[in-house]
């Protein structure tokens, strides 16, 4: 198997822009993050489904990019908070591992080999794993976590009534 190593921590960046423009809403996630790559770091797994009959897997996952601003209380701002989809279609192998009440990364690499994808998930504090899957796809919601609350750093926005029925109708 011949892979090309990319990572949302940029070891390869050309790699990784590549094969985001080959993943369905790769490319709108480059232009979330304004062409940046995301880094995942502290970034928390909120939920993770598996449907045995698809041989499919969704991770939710909220991100945000940090700044070196600082706010009273000592945290880094950060801005671009986005909640991203991962689905995994045709999924082969999968290894998980701490599945917690709190799902902290340490980072989340994705690479493309010649039988599909392979995201792995490197932990921090709860789940981590490696997920090979035929196809991915990536969607993206702005602003909030799954259960519907900001983020606790300060740069966090305050939710409006859309965004609550958009997070009820997920």
């Amino acid at each position: 198997m011949q892979v090309v190593c990319t990572t949302f921590k940029a070891r390869d960046e050309a790699a990784l822009v590549e094969v985001l423009g080959e993943i369905p809403g790769g490319t709108d996630l480059l232009a979330w993050f304004d062409g940046d790559l995301p880094s995942f770091h502290d970034a928390e797994v909120l939920s993770l489904e598996l449907d045995r009959k698809d041989a499919t897997c969704r991770i939710r996952v909220h991100t945000w990019a940090m700044t070196r601003e600082v706010d009273e209380g000592g945290y880094y701002r950060h801005v671009n908070d986005v909640l991203v989809t991962f689905e995994l279609g045709g999924v082969t192998e999968l290894k998980l591992e701490d599945f917690n009440q709190q799902n902290v990364i340490f980072g989340l690499f994705i690479e493309r080999s010649e039988h599909g994808f392979q995201i792995e998930l490197e932990p921090c504090y709860g789940l981590s794993g490696i997920i090979t899957a035929k196809t991915v796809r990536v969607s993206l919601q702005p602003g909030l976590s799954l259960d519907g609350r900001a983020s606790t750093r300060s740069s966090a926005r305050p939710l409006t009534e859309d965004d609550l029925r958009r997070l009820r109708s997920s």
